[in-house]
């Protein structure tokens, strides 16, 4: 399939996106991981904890799951039932490939609206953390990020479902036939 200037457009935003979420991940694990040894090793060794570990630690957790999240949909590496669409003609997998990605894009967004509603209250009620002290809607922006950009990269995974006549898109950036692929390697 030849990409037209949106095509490649769409490709530039995502490559970027993904870089940068990937940073995102690498640097969260790595701190995550240094931090629960330097809070072992300050409770064995030096009999005196580290109050904020477990706070910091939930708000990494969250930024792994939600940005990770982003990172499995562009690949198409997410959890998809596929029972149904590898019965069906390539024609109706199509059809509901797609619309499963606009529907889903659709709840994301929705979500992540929501979500951003409660962390706009957090924000008006000034709500701080009881161990780090930062403001609490911090900590809630993973979340909100991660939702909305989950849903646009199912909305992403739509608009290539209908510009590309040929091919079906698990991801932006993996196709169903990739998918079969390393399934039937496994």
């Amino acid at each position: 399939m030849k990409k037209n200037s949106f095509q490649k457009t769409l490709f530039g935003i995502n490559s970027a996106m993904k870089a940068a979420e990937s940073v995102i991940v690498i640097v969260t694990v790595f701190l995550m991981a240094i931090m629960l040894i330097a809070a072992v090793f300050c409770r064995k060794v030096l009999n005196n904890s580290l109050t904020f570990t477990e706070e910091l630690g939930t708000v990494m957790m969250v930024t792994i799951t939600y940005i990770g999240s982003v990172y499995a949909v562009r690949g198409g590496k997410h959890i998809i039932m596929n029972i149904l669409v590898d019965v069906l003609p390539m024609k109706s997998k199509k059809i509901l490939v797609t619309v499963t990605h606009l529907v889903t894009a659709l709840f994301m967004l929705i979500l992540a609206y929501f979500s951003f509603n409660y962390l706009m209250s957090t924000y008006e009620l000034n709500r701080i953390t009881s161990a780090l002290r930062i403001p609490y809607w911090i900590t809630l922006i993973p979340m909100v990020a991660g939702l909305f950009f989950t849903g646009i990269q199912f909305l992403v995974a739509f608009i290539m479902n209908l510009i590309d006549k040929e091919d079906i898109y698990v991801g932006s950036e993996r196709k169903y036939s990739e998918q079969q692929e390393a399934r039937s390697n496994q």
